[in-house]
This record gives structure tokens, C-alpha cells and sequence, in this order.
């Protein structure tokens, strides 16, 4: 069974590289589970989507959607 683990971002630079580790620290409990970590940013200007994408290439279980533009809640 997949498991995909949604964050959405804005700004979260700092705090981001504190939850991505315990999140995959909880999927490693989890035995027989493909489980992945996507991160949706808002296009963040303090570097949260270049933090993430950096991350993803250390490991192929953490991914990035990286929104264009800020489009407001509606949008999101």
C-alpha cells in the first residue's frame, strides 16, 4: 500500500527541515508501506521549495510541487 503524505507550505524554511525527518521517521514505523513525502509550496520567497528540492535528491521518498504563483486560499 502507497502512502503519500501531503505538507503544504508558505514560508516554512526553518521549520520544514525539522518536519520532513520526523514525518519519514513515522513512515518507518509503518512496515509494508511505500510511504512518501510531498511538499506543496506556495512559492515560498524565504527558500522552503529550494530546501525541499535539495532533500529529494538526498531521497527519492521526498518529493516537491512547487505552485508558480501565489494564488491566494482559493486557489490552493
Amino acid at each position: 500500500m502507497k502512502i503519500v503524505i501531503i505538507i503544504p507550505t508558505y514560508n516554512e524554511a526553518e521549520n520544514i527541515k525539522k518536519i520532513v525527518p520526523v514525518a519519514l521517521e513515522a513512515c518507518n514505523k509503518i512496515p509494508q508501506h511505500d510511504c512518501h513525502i510531498l511538499v506543496v509550496d506556495g512559492n515560498s520567497p524565504d527558500g522552503t521549495g529550494a530546501l525541499v528540492q535539495k532533500m529529494s535528491v538526498e531521497n527519492d521518498r521526498i518529493h516537491l510541487l512547487m505552485e508558480k504563483e501565489k494564488a491566494g486560499l482559493g486557489g490552493a
